[in-house]
């Protein structure tokens, strides 16, 4: 089964607009579990199911918050 990827242009959109800085605090914040990117030379993608699960699970955690 293959990965369904998104880049991260897309992916701050889908999170809300928020900014790439925003993005690598959330990727590099242990208590956060965001998923880690894939490189493909210089792109960073990211596995979308994996990052639907992660707002799927921060959304159930903190009802009352944004997904980023």
């Amino acid at each position: 089964m293959s990965k369904r990827l998104i880049k991260t242009a897309p992916l701050l959109a889908k999170l809300g607009d928020i900014s790439r800085s925003k993005l690598d605090r959330t990727i590099n914040d242990p208590n956060q579990n965001f998923p880690k990117p894939i490189y493909m030379g210089r792109t960073r993608f990211f596995d979308i199911d994996a990052v639907e699960a992660w707002l799927a699970a921060q959304s159930n955690t903190h009802p009352d918050k944004r997904a980023a």
